[in-house]
């Protein structure tokens, strides 16, 4: 040291833990001569830098160019200190005191290094089912509290062997400071069970197991990163076909696993930005436009769909049985319907053994249920269907700093959110909050997410509808309760993922959201203003009467029917040719007929959803749904088989006692049924009704004066109107946004629910 020698403390903030940045910062040091220390703390990174100043510099600059490439650096602060003469540089124990960071990292995909080292046979982690490294592996699944350390994680009881420790200790390994470093001796262990829970075969020959099982067609139950997943070999067509039976999901797409990009491309086409994300740390599951109708996938994983969802393997596991299998799997989320994936063996066997023939476990800890993300590429952009692994805890920044909020989001795919300084942290994907088991994980998940982040909210922000379940959800002592309506959050999410300032003009279109009014009427296909401070509803579709109940949403030929007695009455009922009246049984129209008239059971909603429903029933493409959006998925398909540019009529009803107008879509739906009559391509049908609802959009934008145009709400999963949307109104001169890092479905209600009670507070209650 000499005298020119100064020091300085650096406090990093953003995601600096679980991402290698500590044995990266050791090595950097060494580089620049700069000596000290490094040590994590719950608020972030802290080091303290002692050299000459123009080696500081060095090590600053390279640190921001150089870092590791998972890592994210949001803020440094820097602090001049006086000097110690330091002559080394090390890492020291985390700092456990201080206020807590809200960035935790996310289950990162295994690192090609470690893959090479998996399978080759020379290694020592030959086919090691738990290798990782700091680049790579479990983190938020694992992990019980910040700072990022062992102890705080599921890796604790495992006690390193002589030579991981070796490893641990030495910065020219690669596993310097790897948290998650572990080893056949050392490490987790895996076991092959069957139905009943007896071991069959453990470690290695777990694995061979495993893949003859699958090999031979049997169902096996995996523990997997964030939850158990049900495998089955996808080329197996009885296999799969047992699977949809034991599970009960008749129709809906199975997401298919592959090992590399080339197993991929020989089932289903993948463009140049499907083929990045696949290869991302998220790994998640890509929604691929198109799968090939000559591959060997059993015709039972998407039946009826042009498209497919794929993963890549992720985690080592996976890639062992693929790779050995030398096929694609079916990996679908392990649970009953309605319920939670299952994280623990005893769960999974109690659950699954109806359903599993085997089991593949191992004895390291779940912390918290991780679905597997999906995503799509719309209109260029990568869109976010469901998010989970890979991709959750990643906080959302935001302009303003916030109190601390919880927000409890809505009833189908909640999420939950809380707000802390300039970010929140959108939980991962609950599910729908329709049974005691999947309530249990939604409080589970709220405990968590104050206990991780440290927070004691003031304010919980929830639905306008009070019989939600999130909206019944217990506040704690003192909270105050913010009513947020459902279509402002779907728009205000968006907003706040672009930081977008009002006025916009937000298009939410989904199935059904409880609105304003006096009448209760769901809404769901609305224009919003957005103001500075609240909203006004300018536009909305022409209202419709539909009966059924809880039905209306699963039943599309309710939908059908109802729209068409809306515009032709009782004469409806004996329009022979109408798809939506042959679906019902007579004895049941009689019933039915009755219902509409009186309007007994009866519901009045804008809904876009429900005339998706409508038109995908007059076209008998889907008259009772398995799954949600069936029908509305179906008609998209159908439609990306036409390229029919032509658009149907419609026109605009002005209420008499308000501002408000009304989208009539009885022209439209006129013409569809005389399209239909006149043996117009069902396809070329669909495409027009696409187009149809985009032209809606841009007349109501141009109409109402606004440029920036938000478009949310679960109707917009639909790619084909998304881009439809997006491609006019950039023509007639509009900027679109629609959320891409936040689902545009009720996932991404939560993230709306907190900027709704941050701008309106007490008045939205």
């Amino acid at each position: 040291m000499n005298r020119r020698t100064i020091r300085k403390r650096l406090q990093l903030d953003g995601l600096v833990q679980g991402v290698g940045l500590r044995p990266f910062v050791v090595g950097l040091a060494e580089r620049c001569h700069v000596y000290g220390w490094a040590a994590n703390s719950p608020s972030g990174m802290i080091l303290e830098l002692e050299a000459e100043p123009d080696n500081i510099q060095r090590f600053v600059t390279e640190l921001n160019d150089r870092k590791p490439p998972l890592a994210q650096i949001e803020s440094v602060k820097l602090v001049d200190l006086n000097t110690e003469e330091s002559s080394e540089f090390v890492i020291r124990d985390s700092l456990i005191d201080g206020p807590q960071s809200v960035f935790v990292a996310p289950d990162i995909a295994t690192c090609a290094a470690c893959l090479d080292e998996c399978f080759d046979s020379d290694n020592r982690r030959f086919r090691y089912p738990f290798i990782s490294c700091s680049q790579c592996g479990p983190r938020y699944s694992i992990i019980s509290g910040l700072p990022y350390d062992r102890a705080r994680t599921s890796m604790d009881k495992f006690k390193l062997c002589k030579v991981c420790l070796e490893e641990y200790e030495s910065m020219l390994d690669r596993r310097y400071h790897a948290q998650t470093i572990a080893c056949w001796d050392c490490g987790p262990k895996i076991e092959f069970w069957n139905a009943t829970g007896s071991v069959i075969a453990r470690q290695d020959a777990a694995l061979d197991e495993a893949v003859e099982a699958l090999r031979a067609g049997k169902i096996v139950a995996l523990k997997g990163i964030g939850g158990f997943q049900l495998l089955v070999n996808a080329i197996d067509q009885p296999a799969v076909q047992r699977l949809r039976e034991r599970k009960r999901r008749s129709d809906k797409p199975f997401a298919v696993m592959c090992a590399d990009i080339k197993m991929v491309s020989q089932i289903g086409g993948v463009s140049d930005e499907e083929r990045a994300i696949l290869l991302s740390p998220a790994a998640p599951i890509v929604l691929l436009r198109e799968k090939y109708s000559d591959s060997a996938l059993a015709e039972s994983v998407a039946p009826g769909h042009l498209g497919l969802g794929v993963m890549l393997a992720y985690s080592p596991v996976h890639h062992i049985i693929v790779q050995e299998l030398q096929s694609p799997v079916v990996a679908t989320s392990a649970n009953l319907s309605g319920e939670p994936i299952c994280i623990d063996e005893d769960t999974a066997l109690e659950k699954l053994n109806s359903i599993a023939d085997f089991f593949l476990v191992h004895n390291r800890n779940i912390q918290r249920p991780l679905d597997d993300s999906v995503v799509s590429i719309s209109a260029g952009k990568l869109s976010v269907v469901r998010r989970a692994r890979g991709y959750v805890p990643t906080p959302i920044k935001v302009d303003q700093k916030m109190p601390e909020i919880l927000a409890v989001g809505g009833h189908l795919k909640s999420t939950v959110a809380v707000a802390k300084d300039n970010y929140v942290v959108l939980s991962q994907y609950l599910g729908d909050l329709k049974s005691e088991a999947a309530l249990k994980g939604f409080t589970g998940a709220i405990d968590d997410l104050q206990s991780l982040y440290q927070i004691k909210p003031g304010i919980i922000a929830r639905d306008w509808h009070p019989d939600f379940a999130s909206s019944q959800y217990l506040m704690p002592d003192g909270a105050v309760p913010v009513g947020v309506q459902h279509h402002y959050a779907h728009v205000l999410a968006c907003m706040a993922e672009h930081g977008l300032e009002a006025p916009v003009l937000g298009v939410a279109w989904d199935g059904f959201g409880l609105g304003l009014d006096l009448d209760q009427c769901l809404w769901g296909g609305e224009f919003l203003r957005i103001d500075k401070r609240g909203f006004k509803r300018l536009t909305a579709m022409r209202n419709l009467v539909l009966c059924g109940g809880d039905k209306a949403a699963t039943e599309p030929r309710r939908s059908g029917l109802a729209f068409a007695f809306e515009i032709f009455g009782e004469n409806a009922f004996s329009m022979t040719k109408l798809a939506s009246l042959r679906a019902f049984k007579p004895e049941d129209l009689s019933i039915l007929r009755h219902a509409m008239e009186q309007h007994i059971n009866a519901i009045t909603t804008s809904s876009v959803g429900r005339l998706f429903d409508a038109v995908a029933s007059l076209l008998d493409l889907c008259q009772i749904c398995s799954f949600e959006a069936q029908a509305a998925i179906y008609l998209e398909h159908l439609a990306f088989t036409s390229n029919d540019d032509g658009i149907y009529s419609f026109s605009l009803i002005e209420s008499g006692d308000s501002e408000m107008s009304f989208l009539d879509w009885e022209p439209m739906l006129r013409s569809i049924l005389q399209d239909c009559n006149q043996g117009v391509k069902y396809a070329d049908i669909a495409r027009k009704f696409h187009n149809t609802l985009a032209e809606m959009v841009v007349e109501t934008a141009h109409r109402v004066g606004h440029s920036k145009v938000v478009l949310s709400g679960g109707s917009f999963q639909n790619r084909l109107l998304l881009e439809r949307c997006v491609h006019r109104l950039r023509e007639e001169g509009l900027t679109p946004y629609w959320s891409q890092r936040i689902p545009v479905n009720d996932s991404g209600l939560a993230l709306g629910q907190i900027f709704g009670a941050v701008r309106d507070g007490a008045a939205c209650v």
